[in-house]
């Protein structure tokens, strides 16, 4: 199973690359501290990282993204570059067939 992930991966990283995507971090602690913002689920303290994460296109177009990412280790970062390309998929294909009369 962990090797038809790994495999799935590769491929949409290399889908990715072929069609110009790239995702970009960024800080993101516009909640300012998570105990107030969240409650009881950060007792045990503030994460050590707070990221937002987007797919981009070659024309800086914002195709998926997510916000808040806490704590993330490079195992899950790379969870949310695969979910952030499934999500942004239909809107690839969309933009790669306007005015084609092909679509979804």
């Amino acid at each position: 199973m962990i090797r038809d992930a790994e495999a799935a991966t590769k491929i949409a990283l290399a889908w990715a690359e072929a069609e110009g995507l790239e995702v970009i971090w960024h800080d993101d602690w516009s909640v300012g501290n998570h105990r107030e913002f969240y409650g009881e689920a950060y007792d045990e303290g503030e994460p050590t990282t707070c990221e937002w994460a987007a797919l981009v296109d070659d024309h800086d177009n914002v195709l998926a993204s997510l916000g808040c990412i806490d704590g993330a280790d490079d195992a899950y970062r790379r969870e949310i570059v695969a979910d952030l390309l499934v999500e942004a998929m239909p809107s690839v294909v969309k933009l790669a067939t306007a005015g084609t009369g092909v679509g979804l």
